[in-house]
């Protein structure tokens, strides 16, 4: 990799990687239990589940591109020892990548259980509270991630952690999305975990998947003092117009149409 040979952590890259893999890979198992695993069930019947894993393959796969793409000085320092800034990013890293992988199991707690002694399916209210609890954290840990990979810096010389004008100004203009979008799912989203009918979760998961890509749309463009050309700034203006009509959109028809 090019990002290699210009200094960005090996180690890191191959640990997280991998661990990126398995909540992939942790899809894949979800989506052949579903199909196979006693006697296979039908997406009609649940098409909640394909909405719930539809949206953990949007947020695993934006957050690896995301995530391998990140320029934050604390993102590109190579290990060094536990005590240093990098080591407290691979562990945030670690964490949203265990999130990431409980998001997708939740999907089981949406179909029906198996009982030991009966030989029926016993069918349990599937519930949406899941992903938005995981969703909550995850938007969190970013907030997280972005103080210690843009606004906690490590002198070159001193290796003392600092706030310097210049952290501060990439964490104005990178580090607040995330906050951002927290807001949005624990006053907008949250409260359409009271519903439990199939109609009510898939709309669950659209506004998650709406605002997800909303995030990825407001780090693509930044709010405070950015110097794209005009051709840029629209398009760029799309990427966060579009998630959040279709946000708004499906907020509105939750509750006016269910």
């Amino acid at each position: 990799m090019d990002a290699q040979t210009k200094g960005t952590p090996k180690l890191r890259i191959e640990f997280i990687g991998m661990a990126f893999a398995l909540a992939i890979g942790q899809i894949g198992l979800e989506i052949g239990d579903f199909f196979y695993k006693d006697g296979g069930h039908s997406l009609l019947d649940f098409p909640y589940v394909l909405s719930h894993l539809i949206l953990c393959i949007y947020i695993i796969s934006s957050s690896w591109i995301g995530w391998q793409t990140s320029m934050s000085q604390g993102n590109l320092e190579a290990l060094k020892d536990p005590f240093s800034i990098s080591f407290v990013i691979l562990l945030i890293d670690l964490f949203l990548v265990i999130c990431y992988f409980s998001l997708v199991k939740s999907v089981e707690n949406l179909l029906p259980v198996k009982e030991a002694g009966k030989e029926a399916m016993t069918k349990r209210a599937p519930e949406s509270v899941y992903g938005v609890m995981w969703s909550l954290i995850i938007f969190g840990s970013y907030f997280v991630w972005d103080i210690f990979s843009k606004l906690i810096v490590e002198d070159p010389i001193s290796h003392k952690a600092q706030v310097t004008a210049e952290s501060q100004e990439k964490f104005l203009k990178r580090g607040l999305q995330s906050l951002g979008c927290f807001i949005i799912t624990l006053i907008l989203i949250r409260p359409m975990t009271s519903g439990k009918a199939p109609s009510q979760i898939v709309f669950t998961d659209v506004a998650l998947f709406f605002t997800f890509v909303l995030f990825r749309g407001l780090k693509c463009f930044k709010l405070i003092g950015h110097e794209y050309k005009r051709t840029k700034t629209f398009q760029y203006g799309w990427y966060i117009f579009f998630p959040a009509i279709g946000l708004i959109a499906t907020v509105i028809l939750y509750y006016v149409i269910l």
